[in-house]
């Protein structure tokens, strides 16, 4: 990997044609979108809420766990890269992870946090 950002790290900006290419930009760019569309991959593996959703409490708390723990995989693995490639990585962490849980992008289905909150009250029936 240090072979790859040591070429990114030194194009810097180069000129394809007409256009000007900032190669740390397209980097951040790119690690953006796959860390915002591996977040809610796993969000979506770990947690599905359609239908009847999760029959206990504990199944529930066990999907969340899962979940955590990819989670904090794609974070580590982003904290250590950050110094490899000269990216700030825990603040794209904390835009992106943050983005996807506030509902920035919702499906049609409402926001993650609407969605498990909806399925807590569901497995612990407050009434």
């Amino acid at each position: 990997m240090s072979v790859f950002a040591e070429g990114m790290l030194a194009l810097k900006s180069t000129l394809v044609g007409v256009i000007q290419l900032d190669a740390r930009q397209l980097l951040q760019d790119g690690i953006r979108r796959e860390l915002s569309r591996q977040i809610r991959a796993a969000t979506n593996k770990e947690l599905s809420f359609g239908g009847s959703g999760f029959s206990s409490s504990p199944q529930l708390s066990s999907r969340l766990g899962s979940l955590a723990a990819r989670l904090e995989g794609l974070r580590g693995s982003l904290e250590y890269a950050q110094d490899h490639i000269g990216i700030n990585g825990l603040k794209i962490w904390h835009e992106e992870f943050s983005a996807v849980v506030d509902g920035a992008e919702e499906s049609d289905g409402g926001s993650f946090l609407g969605l498990l909150l909806d399925e807590i009250l569901r497995v612990t029936s407050p009434k």
